[in-house]
């Protein structure tokens, strides 16, 4: 394996982790980035949250996230001494990471008022399953409730069969992610006035928040979103059985290269028709398309197919098992896994929870005398940040929407090399996913276009681009290039697979890197063939950890007054979530429950022996609650077949949400499955103003998604629809760069700027 320098972009930072089990991620991508870490371990008794996990985390794993998290301290927050031990810690950090129910530190005298007060610069973040507030946030849940609750299972799955819910973890995780922004947002804030404050994260929230096409397409179009099974929401990519496997593939835009691929081997099924050549009847014809795609690729290996499909430029690839993940060529040349030894046990090998590599930071961090505290008007914690965004499709511009949302000013570069960049300003997706920003166009493929860009770079402190490797290359726009423009630039270059390794120049999209990273192969009906989550996850998960990314770095800087060149991989960034083990939590009854009504389902999760009797009392059968057969949580494994039989008789007689009331009065995990409809009316999502409205240039109004990071001091701002094509060239140019506008006419007329 290949050994690599960790980041240590935070370094300096201490944070106390309070988090529970599938919350454990979250201390180590904080250690990985630097920043000292201590656990704190509370007895087994002691748990103080909304819903006791059971711990089926794999023991070595565990180990592995301890050890790599920092030091752990076992502290009884019950007892006098353990407060008081608990008091001196919080006095002295910056941090402190928490997922209590909603008022338990307070109950206990640890309330962030009362640690604020001996420690007026400690950061807390709260996260919960819905929040701090609002109707629903005593409510009891788990990773299972607030996926079907944040709309994430209604669009996973088959139409004809149940909702899905994306394999292991990855709502919790998706948590994770969000509770490290909100860290981070905090500390930058912190940087300004000197002062702590409180972060509330509402789970729920963040799931609704990573739900790709589903809120853009019904806000904007009116379309609520349903499950289409491997096929993706566009029609673009599906799963199909090849000879060793499966494999994902998509229609290309170009289809005479695959059209000759396809007739020269001999096995091709005749592609040549009108059907083909003829866009008009392409685009009527899709599923037909497919088909033939489909029946060609039976006859072929995975490996043959992926290999000729990325030399010809199609993001196709093979499903593979999470269990491959730790033999594939990328991941090991990249030194993604890492071997830990804890004690006497024997060697455990690790993925590295940072999908990023760092260069221009040294691995031993000479720590400079800070800068001085910067003040604004505004209260936006990256009020003064300025970002160059050469991002496009979705994660690259969900990254630098968070960045906006919160003060920074991001300038999207959209050019010519850019498909369909001249009317993609005018859909909901680019709508959503680019809010906040101001716009500017620029033909990178001219030399003054470059020489442009140049100048832009000189201005800003961080540049973010999401172009396979070889694209910032051949503009000129190198590290080492963006470096002597301005020693002290941040550059974060998001790629699919990173700027190194055998597949640094292959390309991808989000439900190519489902299908690589695990997360396509884990997702389905029993023995059947492989899913998919129905949205592009990895698209999310990736610009979370830019964000992150670029917010470490920028408090690496100002302590050292250095840049950084951060190398994202968003393969590796969806392979940190997969990778990480895929146990299923020991609950019975567990999943998804079919409810009176079309289409309408509701989770249950029971994970304890006295949850099991509350459900039977809601259910009001003590003939159950008795059964021998039940009466135990091994049994109900045991018998989950007919478990799972008995409770869909009892919820089929009911409507979802009336399940989801009495189970909850009584203490039982359980939540609907919402679509995007229920959630633009979900009681809990608009208590909290999730939702807002920004003004629309063409509809007038749109109802947009805000963010889960709820800080108590310099809250997010949604005052920007996003641009127009072009729209803010006079600001940038002449009022940024000193551009007079009869040079910027000439710039217009040449076609440089458009």
């Amino acid at each position: 394996m290949v050994k690599v320098a960790q980041p240590v972009l935070l370094s300096d930072l201490h944070v106390l982790d309070l988090t529970m089990d599938r919350s454990f991620l979250c201390g180590r991508i904080l250690a990985e980035l630097g920043a000292r870490v201590t656990r704190i371990e509370l007895p087994s008794s002691q748990t103080g949250t909304a819903h006791v996990w059971d711990g089926n985390i794999d023991d070595g794993l565990r180990l592995v996230f301890e050890r790599a998290g920092g030091w752990v301290r076992c502290v009884n927050l019950e007892s006098a001494s353990g407060r008081r031990v608990f008091g001196n810690l919080a006095a002295s950090a910056d941090c402190l990471i928490e997922t209590f129910r909603p008022g338990y530190l307070e109950s206990l005298g640890l309330g962030f008022k009362v640690l604020s007060a001996v420690n007026p610069r400690l950061i807390v973040v709260s996260i919960t399953g819905f929040g701090q507030s609002g109707p629903r946030r005593d409510w009891v849940s788990c990773g299972l409730t607030v996926a079907a609750l944040g709309g994430q299972m209604y669009v996973a799955g088959r139409s004809d069969k149940s909702p899905l819910k994306l394999c292991g973890d990855q709502a919790e995780h998706l948590g994770v992610l969000f509770i490290v922004n909100g860290l981070l947002l905090a500390l930058q804030r912190r940087n300004r006035t000197g002062c702590g404050q409180h972060v509330d994260i509402s789970l729920q929230e963040c799931v609704t928040a990573a739900l790709d096409h589903v809120l853009p397409r019904y806000f904007g179009e009116g379309v609520v979103a349903q499950r289409q099974g491997s096929l993706t929401w566009n029609g673009a990519f599906n799963v199909f059985r090849c000879r060793d496997g499966y494999f994902l593939a998509s229609v290309p835009g170009d289809r005479e290269a695959l059209v000759e691929w396809m007739a020269g081997d001999g096995t091709a099924c005749g592609p040549t028709g009108n059907k083909w050549r003829n866009p008009e009847c392409r685009a009527r014809n899709p599923g037909a398309i497919m088909s033939v795609i489909g029946r060609w690729i039976k006859g072929h290996t995975s490996k043959e197919l992926f290999q000729k499909a990325q030399l010809m430029r199609l993001p196709w690839a093979p499903v593979l098992r999470p269990g491959e993940l730790v033999r594939n060529q990328q991941l090991r040349s990249r030194g993604f896994f890492v071997r830990l030894r804890v004690g006497d046990s024997p060697v455990v090998v690790a993925p590295r929870a940072l999908p990023f590599l760092v260069r221009g930071n040294p691995s031993i961090v000479e720590v400079g005398e800070s800068q001085p505290h910067l003040t604004d008007a505004s209260g936006l914690p990256l009020c003064g940040v300025r970002i160059l965004d050469f991002t496009w499709v979705m994660a690259g511009p969900y990254a630098t929407r968070l960045l906006a949302d919160f003060g920074a000013e991001v300038i999207k570069v959209q050019t010519h090399r850019v498909p369909g960049s001249e009317t993609a300003n005018r859909t909901p997706y680019f709508k959503y996913w680019n809010r906040g920003k101001f716009g500017i166009t620029l033909d990178m493929g001219h030399p003054e276009g470059i020489a442009l860009a140049r100048r832009l770079v000189r201005l800003s402190d961080v540049v973010i681009e999401s172009f396979s490797p070889r694209v910032m290359d051949n503009w000129g726009l190198s590290w080492d290039v963006m470096q002597r423009e301005k020693s002290d630039i941040i550059m974060v270059s998001m790629s699919a697979f990173g700027q190194t390794g055998p597949w640094r120049n292959y390309i991808a999209f989000g439900p190519t890197v489902h299908a690589l990273s695990g997360l396509t192969y884990s997702m389905r009906y029993g023995r059947g063939g492989p899913v998919g989550p129905g949205v592009a996850f990895a698209d999310h998960v990736a610009g979370l950890y830019a964000s992150m990314a670029v917010m470490s770095a920028l408090e690496n800087r100002r302590r050292t007054g250095r840049g950084a060149f951060i190398d994202l991989s968003q393969f590796e960034a969806m392979c940190a979530l997969t990778s990480v083990g895929q146990n299923s939590p020991v609950a019975a009854p567990y999943g998804v429950y079919p409810c009176r009504g079309q289409d309408s389902w509701c989770t249950i999760a029971v994970f304890g022996d006295d949850e099991w009797r509350r459900l039977c009392r809601t259910m009001k059968s003590p003939s159950l609650s008795g059964s021998l057969e039940f009466a135990t949580m091994e049994a109900r494994l045991q018998n989950r077949v007919r478990l799972d039989a008995l409770i869909s008789r009892w919820t089929s007689r009911l409507t979802a949400e009336e399940v989801m009331m009495r189970l909850q009065e009584a203490r039982v995990c359980a939540g609907t499955v919402q679509s995007a409809q229920d959630l633009a009316v979900d009681e809990q999502l608009k208590a909290r103003g999730f939702f807002v409205k920004l003004p629309d240039s063409y509809k007038g109004e749109l109802v947009v998604d805000g963010t889960p990071l709820k800080l108590s001091d310099g809250r997010a701002v949604f005052d920007r629809r996003a641009p127009v094509l072009g729209e803010h060239n006079d600001y940038v140019y002449c009022d940024l760069l000193g551009m007079g506008h009869d040079e910027l006419a000439g710039y217009i007329e040449r076609g440089i700027i458009y």
